[in-house]
């Protein structure tokens, strides 16, 4: 279970609502792999940490988008969208009054994966599916072992395995699961590019830390080079791994 502030969760997606879908390369490609593996979902569809609507805007369907930051649900909203200012670990839905959920690159955000699963087991009708995206294990693996020469600090969230997931979902008495792999890696100039465009998808680090300080521009260099001596490419670019997960099942 990870221990995340919700309320800095919220802070940090709310803040770049305006930029989201501008520097959501990542998130862009793997919404459309997610929508081609879920197929044509009909009835009701629940899109889950639904952002600014980027599955709606590229979908043969209209999902109901929850998500927990308000200013992504009001953006989405002037265009369209019925949205609702939720959190994915309390669904604000009737048991079985939804037929599919579709949910990109938002479950690991959550505390409590058990009680995500839960939820998806009690609001998906009979026969519903669900079809989620998601970072697995040895995502940004680059970045956590620059980190690692400088501090030992928790600078990059504890992502899942797929037998963990597996595990979470089958104890939910989730069925039919089906999990996936896809490994991106972006190429990136230097360690402030990678770390500006994750600010910008709101994506920084919102777990509970007692340790407060500040960094300056000797700390982002001495990064910088710790990652460039391992990992920098022939043309001195520094890439950056994200190991998405494809998962599926039925209740």
């Amino acid at each position: 279970m990870q221990n995340f502030e919700k309320q800095k969760v919220q802070k940090n997606f709310a803040r770049k609502a305006g930029l989201y879908e501008e520097n959501a390369r990542l998130q862009k490609r793997v919404v459309m792999e997610l929508l081609s593996r879920a197929g044509n979902l009909q009835g009701n569809v629940l899109d889950i940490g639904s952002g600014t609507g980027l599955i709606r805007s590229n979908a043969n369907f209209d999902p109901i988008e929850l998500d927990i930051a308000y200013e992504m649900c009001a953006k989405s909203s002037k265009t369209g969208g019925i949205s609702i200012n939720a959190d994915a670990e309390n669904l604000p839905f009737a048991d079985s009054s939804i037929d599919h959920i579709i949910s990109s690159l938002t479950i690991q955000w959550l505390n409590d994966l058990d009680k995500f699963a839960a939820e998806i087991q009690r609001v998906l009708a009979k026969d519903g599916s669900f079809h989620i995206s998601t970072f697995g294990n040895g995502t940004l693996d680059e970045l956590k072992f620059a980190f690692s020469y400088l501090d030992n600090d928790e600078h990059i969230i504890k992502f899942p395995s797929t037998i963990f997931l597996f595990a979470v979902l089958k104890k939910a008495g989730l069925k039919a699961l089906d999990i996936h792999t896809q490994t991106i890696t972006y190429r990136h100039e230097n360690v402030l590019e990678i770390l500006q465009q994750m600010k910008n998808i709101g994506a920084t680090y919102p777990l509970k830390r007692s340790k407060k300080g500040l960094v300056g521009k000797r700390y982002f260099a001495k990064l910088d080079n710790a990652y460039r001596s391992k990992f920098a490419d022939s043309e001195g670019k520094l890439p950056v791994t994200w190991n998405v997960l494809y998962i599926s099942g039925r209740k």
